[in-house]
């Protein structure tokens, strides 16, 4: 796996590159089961484009829409945290 990470105007980003089928890849990332698989088990919502998917951690949650789910990439906006609200 190779990553690289940045920043620009539009917030924070990361590429990886991984050695597993896409299609594993995408259900990973685009399901609830996936993502509990590999995150957090405490997971809802709709994880698929256009909808808004919550994880949580202990007393804690973090909110992400969807942007895009493809077999080429996959894109959050954070919504925001209970520690720490996004600016909207």
């Amino acid at each position: 796996m190779s990553a690289r990470r940045f920043r620009d105007d539009e917030g924070y980003a990361a590429e990886l590159a991984v050695g597993a089928p896409p299609e594993g890849i995408l259900e990973a990332l685009t399901t609830l089961d996936g993502l509990a698989g590999w995150w957090t088990p405490t997971v809802s919502g709709s994880p698929t484009a256009g909808g808004e998917i919550t994880f949580g951690f202990a007393d804690q949650k973090v909110a992400r829409r969807v942007d895009r789910a493809d077999l080429t990439s996959v894109a959050w906006t954070c919504l925001g945290q209970s520690w720490r609200p996004a600016a909207r």
